[in-house]
């Protein structure tokens, strides 16, 4: 396996768990970087990207473009229903 893509799954899993537990959370690039990852987990914005584009081709995140070119991440509306769903019948 890839070295480099072994991290961006690592980073994937650490912005899963963070939506997990804020599901409303939405925030650029550099702000996820900056302030959803752990402070012992500094990793460059290139690597974040990736992270983020593995979650947004699996369904979990949402990318929105805002003025001036940039995107906010959020998580995906079905996703977030899904996992609602699935904790429901659960109980």
């Amino acid at each position: 396996m890839c070295p480099g893509r072994d991290l961006h799954e690592r980073v994937a899993d650490e912005i899963r768990r963070y939506w997990i537990q804020y599901p409303k959370a939405a925030d650029t690039d550099d702000g996820i970087q900056r302030w959803w990852l752990p402070p012992w987990f500094e990793v460059p914005l290139d690597v974040v990207q990736a992270a983020l584009l593995l979650l947004e081709v699996g369904g979990f995140a949402a990318a929105d473009p805002i003025a001036g070119g940039r995107v906010v991440y959020r998580r995906a509306a079905a996703d977030a229903a899904g996992r609602d769903e699935e904790r429901r019948t659960a109980q």
